[in-house]
């Protein structure tokens, strides 16, 4: 019992064949590509919908608010005023560090800046 968090006995678990993985990797692959090709969109300068890497990688970063906030809605998770907190806490940062970072006002493209942070959201 050296160094043992959980104190429990595991429970062994029945592993996936090869078609019930099969299955579940069709119905994710759709949504992991619809979330990185908005991600890669976001960066296109050429396509006029350019975002940053920094606002980009800032969006990324708020993907936790839309887990707290669809775990919640969907799937039955409980709701508390510090998680709640951390979520409006963490969106706020990066609001702030996207709308506050440095870069000339006419390099800046809102459109990429929501495109990034769709793909956060289609990758849930």
């Amino acid at each position: 019992m050296h160094g043992a968090v959980n104190s429990a006995p595991m429970v062994p678990v029945q592993r996936a064949s090869v078609r019930e993985t099969a299955r579940l990797a069709m119905s994710f692959a759709p949504m992991w590509l619809i979330a990185n090709w908005s991600y890669n969109a976001s960066l296109c300068r050429s396509c006029g919908t350019g975002t940053s890497v920094s606002n980009s990688t800032l969006l990324s970063a708020s993907s936790s608010v839309f887990t707290f906030l669809f775990s919640v809605l969907f799937l039955g998770d409980a709701f508390s005023l510090a998680r709640l907190a951390c979520a409006v806490l963490n969106l706020g940062g990066v609001a702030l560090l996207v709308l506050y970072d440095g870069s000339v006002a006419d390099t800046s493209n809102t459109t990429g800046d929501l495109m990034g942070r769709d793909s956060q959201k289609s990758a849930l």
